[in-house]
């Protein structure tokens, strides 16, 4: 017999989720479906009747009584019981193409519209039951492929519309209706894990729902999950530009701004500051949003918090990473003004680290030196005012090359994963006789062929235009390495580059390096 996961365990993140005694006791109806006998094609049918002509009754006596709730509260009670009967069809998804053939799922949505708000809700909850791909998660492609089919036929009666609706007509204030809203993103979430092309159907009142959200004070349930989505619907490129029309940046940014002399208070709010965090990330790679970012002075506040050494810190870090890669001149200038490599070089460099890690245990210094390193090579490309250009080489040579002696360090460790993971590859080819580059290339990544690359990049740079730097990077290589070795990185490198003008640049480096 089909097993559900517990729906109530799947809401224990959100500690106050405002579920009803009666939604509890609709979870625990579902939670309990695996000893519920399970339902068959006539069952369906004969439950459809019964939901139709409980559904059909409730809106006639709605109608005819409509200044006497008396008189139609017993059909409204029997079509709440048969919406609690109906959530015993989400445990087979295999009979969701009967459902769509009867028509069922555009009775269910019509819920949405109903004048009492907790029969709406709990049209919201049995649709999200539904829709949970949790169901099928480990179940036949049968069933996957009925969840499927429920969905689409889901978005052709309108249901995408009536969420905006739900979301814009139900009270916060009240504890069911702050549950409706839930309601609605776990629904959003569930389609679009489905099917992420659904997350380009939204319309853009969701998203700006969802920014508004973010502004109301203090932490809850909603303000997590409206975070959540956020930075799920911001991985459509999409729905990045219509992010970008909303002006998201000033929002998201001042949500920042309220961490950056505090941390979160648990691993909840923890995790709304991360989702916040990469949904600004994502946004950074269009060009008119890094250009709104420095506007907003976004690279500001990012330094601030590096500088407070919060929580935020680390992800600060990656923001700007996201946001100087391919960046224009003019950001990039502006970064080393506003004195942004004494914050790079001194992530670099590890200061202050040691009570740092000691305080957040989340912390990563290989994430943190794979952001330093690639800001470091996206400075390089771009930076062409000499002065700016000056300063950062400048960096390298300061208090006797330490920070040059670093990268050599870092890339002595990252060529020798790299090359324990090359050996471990070449021993599973032989016993399995497997020929797969693309793996390969994908397992030496993950071993940190890219931090390699980007480490060799940036002493290739530094080696072709200071002589100084070159003469000092060959001491102390000494009989490890020597140009070629780096040279030779940085051709697999341009192998896997599809940008044509940063192939070109890239190769006259190397020559240059010869010279």
């Amino acid at each position: 017999m089909f097993k559900q996961p517990s729906k109530k365990q799947k809401l224990d993140r959100f500690e106050d989720s405002g579920l009803t005694e009666k939604e509890l006791e609709i979870l625990d109806y579902v939670d309990q479906a695996e000893n519920v006998q399970e339902l068959d094609q006539q069952q369906l049918k004969k439950l459809y009747q019964q939901f139709e002509t409980s559904l059909a009754t409730n809106q006639e006596q709605r109608q005819k009584y409509s200044d006497q709730p008396l008189k139609y509260m017993e059909s409204e009670e029997h079509l709440a019981e048969m919406i609690t009967q109906l959530l015993r069809l989400s445990s087979q998804p295999k009979l969701y193409p009967l459902a769509v053939k009867l028509q069922l799922p555009a009775q269910i949505i019509s819920l949405l519209l109903h004048d009492n708000v907790d029969i709406a809700i709990a049209g919201l909850n049995l649709i999200n039951e539904l829709v949970d791909e949790d169901v099928v998660e480990e179940a036949s492609t049968v069933d996957a492929a009925g969840l499927e089919i429920l969905s689409k036929d889901l978005l052709k009666n309108d249901l995408l519309p009536l969420l905006v609706t739900m979301l814009e007509k139900l009270d916060e204030s009240v504890a069911e209706e702050k549950q409706g809203c839930f309601l609605v993103l776990s629904i959003l979430e569930n389609l679009t894990s489905i099917d992420p092309e659904i997350s380009d159907q939204l319309d853009v009142k969701i998203l700006q729902w969802l920014l508004k959200r973010l502004q109301v004070p203090g932490f809850d349930s909603v303000k997590q999950y409206a975070s959540e989505m956020l930075s799920i619907l911001v991985l459509s490129e999409k729905n990045k530009q219509r992010l970008y029309d909303l002006k998201a940046v000033e929002p998201l940014l001042q949500f920042l701004s309220k961490y950056r002399k505090k941390d979160p208070s648990d691993a909840d709010e923890t995790e709304m500051l991360e989702n916040v965090f990469d949904t600004l990330s994502m946004l950074l790679s269009l060009e008119s949003v890094k250009q709104e970012f420095m506007e907003q002075e976004g690279l500001e506040l990012m330094l601030l918090m590096i500088k407070e050494k919060k929580l935020a810190r680390m992800r600060a870090f990656k923001v700007l990473d996201h946001c100087l890669v391919n960046a224009s001149q003019e950001i990039c200038h502006h970064f080393v003004e506003i004195y942004g490599l004494k914050a790079v070089f001194g992530a670099l460099m590890l200061k202050g680290m040691k009570n740092y890690k000691k305080l957040y245990k989340d912390y990563s210094q290989k994430e943190l030196e794979e952001h330093t390193i690639s800001i470091i090579v996206g400075l390089l490309r771009t930076l062409k005012d000499p002065m700016d250009v000056q300063r950062l080489f400048y960096k390298f040579v300061e208090d006797k090359y330490e920070k040059l002696g670093r990268c050599i360090d870092l890339f002595s460790q990252y060529q020798q994963k790299v090359m324990e993971e090359d050996a471990k590859i070449d021993q599973l080819n032989q016993k399995l006789k497997r020929d797969d580059p693309e793996q390969d290339y994908l397992d030496r990544m993950d071993a940190g062929l890219f931090s390699l690359q980007l480490l060799s990049l940036t002493l290739v740079q530094l080696c072709a235009y200071n002589q100084d730097i070159k003469s000092k990077t060959l001491e102390l290589f000494g009989d490890r390495y020597d140009l070629e070795t780096l040279e030779l990185i940085v051709l697999e490198y341009l192998e896997n580059l599809e940008d044509d003008s940063e192939q070109q640049r890239v190769t006259q480096i190397l020559h240059l390096l010869k010279v």
